[in-house]
């Protein structure tokens, strides 16, 4: 497991990823079968600000059809998922995007294990290679081993829990990674 935080300086920068998938709550959709959909992801400084931001959406293939519950959860539409290009498109896209703005990347963060489960997953699935940087940063657990909760929190509780709100759409990859962006000196124990 890659828990730990990497070694980082002032001027070193964090990816901080999200990733929205296919979904059910009906049991339709395997964990082992769902598919990102949209992926959101935003270069900032260990103080939490943003310095760059990419996303797009992305158009399954195992399962092209999006469920009535994940269209309710993400707000993301077929026809916008119909009308988007397949992961090993969008993966180059990402690759390109790091090729410009990724210069001193410390590590890769998510909110918590399942954006970097899903990402293994779906490039396995394609045959792709790893396009983020190598360091992983759970924030989730990071953050409640920081400030020591018996329980990892949600996205907006750990908000909450240092006098943030939520800003954008829950459920959105690049609203959620921006939030989670946020929350990095929280994490990294250079709060103001």
């Amino acid at each position: 497991m890659q828990n730990n935080i990497p070694l980082m300086t002032e001027s070193s920068l964090v990816l901080v990823v999200d990733l929205e998938a296919t979904c059910c709550d009906a049991g339709s959709i395997p964990q082992s079968e769902m598919e990102i959909i949209e992926v959101g992801a935003v270069i900032a400084s260990i103080s939490g600000k943003t310095i760059a931001e990419w996303s797009s959406r992305v158009r399954p293939v195992r399962n092209p059809h999006l469920t009535a519950f994940c269209t309710r959860l993400t707000g993301i539409e077929q026809q916008q998922v119909d009308s988007s290009e397949t992961l090993p498109f969008v993966v180059a896209r990402v690759k390109e995007w790091l090729r410009r703005e990724g210069d001193n990347l410390a590590a890769w963060a998510s909110w918590g294990a399942y954006d970097r489960h899903q990402w293994h997953q779906d490039l396995h699935y394609h045959g792709l290679e790893w396009p983020l940087p190598a360091q992983h940063l759970n924030l989730k657990a990071q953050f409640a081993k920081r400030h020591h909760l018996k329980k990892r929190p949600a996205l907006s509780k750990a908000l909450g829990h240092v006098g943030l709100e939520f800003v954008g759409l829950q459920h959105r990859a690049l609203d959620d990674a921006r939030n989670a962006a946020r929350l990095l000196p929280h994490v990294l124990g250079i709060e103001a």
